[in-house]
């Protein structure tokens, strides 16, 4: 299947929910390692194996940094996982992404 016709297929509202809930995802399955370059100083690290376009775009927006065989999880984006957290737990009729 042809990379435009999936893309096309996915809304808006729909792509919006694949980025939370990746952050989402990332930022809990998360690590904390030592820099290596600044010690002393902490890193939030997380697996980069999620749809690279989403990741691309989180990157971006300054949530993440990606490298290549993991990703680092800047403030921001540790904040914004939080709100999100809260926000999905709070809405209990969430539309479940479910093609027919």
């Amino acid at each position: 299947m042809n990379k435009e016709k999936v893309t096309s297929k996915v809304t808006n509202k729909e792509l919006t929910q694949i980025e939370e809930l990746t952050l989402i995802l990332m930022y809990l399955t998360s690590w904390t390692e030592e820099h290596k370059v600044a010690p002393g100083v902490k890193k939030i690290k997380t697996w980069n194996k999620y749809i690279y376009d989403t990741m691309h775009k989180l990157e971006i927006e300054g949530y993440i940094r990606m490298y290549p065989k993991s990703s680092m999880i800047h403030s921001l984006g540790i904040t914004k996982a939080k709100e999100l957290i809260e926000k999905w737990r709070e809405n209990k009729t969430v539309e479940v992404l479910v093609r027919p």
